[in-house]
């Protein structure tokens, strides 16, 4: 898994989806520590129009581009669902946070062949340079 992390943090342009406009959740630090890090950062929430002066988009297939990477900061039923649309663009890398998967996500996940990271903080990761 510390394979796919590194390859996933040379990636630039991230997705957050789950991206929040409150600043005590994970979806807004994790947002921010990405972009403070000079990532392109795609919000996606359908609650908000933007966050933090950022236009926030309501699914992964509104945004203008496709996200190299795309962390999720959502409920394990929801992300289920997320990993459909994450094939259907195409995008390789998805990195869960803890809390947002569960066993159905890992074997949904692994049949796919997507390049994931299950549990460790992307901000940890950040912070500890990996």
């Amino acid at each position: 898994m510390r394979k796919i992390m590194i390859e996933m943090l040379q990636k630039k342009v991230w997705a957050v989806v789950g991206a929040t406009g409150n600043p005590e959740k994970y979806g807004y630090q994790i947002m921010k520590s990405l972009m403070d890090q000079g990532y392109d950062v795609y919000p996606v929430n359908p609650n908000y129009e933007t966050i933090e002066g950022v236009k926030c988009y309501p699914s992964l297939s509104a945004c203008p581009e496709n996200p190299e990477a795309v962390d999720v900061v959502i409920s394990p039923d929801k992300a289920l669902a997320l990993v459909d649309e994450v094939l259907a663009l195409g995008v390789e890398y998805l990195w869960f946070q803890p809390g947002t998967f569960d066993g159905e996500v890992m074997k949904k996940t692994a049949s796919s062949g997507l390049k994931t990271v299950y549990g460790p903080c992307v901000m940890v990761a950040l912070r500890e340079g990996i």
